[in-house]
């Protein structure tokens, strides 16, 4: 404590009289609160238009700046399709139609503890009626 300050001073109190009520149930106002709300009003706003330069889906307010951009440098386009072309060689990931469709069947026949064939299961790696090879 600095000196000259007497030791035996306490705390102004406060006045009981200015102190707010409590709150009692029916005064309490509750409102009805839906968070997804929110989130519909701001994706309904949004518009979007096809790119006629790259063909992609972009934001109606924010079109003068993509054009602006694919604009100068107008072999992007041809790199990026390039870039995509490699990948899909390079990567197996996009396969074509019903080559999934048949390899995905397969997988199925022999994981009955996945995919499920009814009440049956069989033994992972053996499909359904096969029976165990003997040498």
């Amino acid at each position: 404590l600095p000196p000259g300050l007497p030791t035996n001073t306490l705390p102004p109190t406060i006045p009981t009289d200015k102190l707010p009520t409590p709150l009692k149930p029916q005064d309490v106002i509750i409102k009805s609160y839906n968070p997804k709300e929110k989130m519909l009003t701001i994706h309904q706003g949004e518009q979007y238009l096809i790119s006629p330069i790259t063909k992609e889906k972009i934001l109606a307010n924010s079109i003068s700046s993509h054009t602006k951009y694919a604009l100068l440098d107008p072999a992007w386009i041809q790199r990026r399709e390039k870039e995509v072309a490699e990948q899909q060689e390079k990567e197996q990931v996009y396969e074509p139609g019903s080559h999934v469709d048949l390899e995905l069947k397969k997988f199925a026949e022999r994981r009955t503890d996945i995919f499920g064939m009814g009440s049956q299961e069989t033994i992972i790696g053996r499909k359904i009626g096969e029976e165990e090879r003997r040498p």
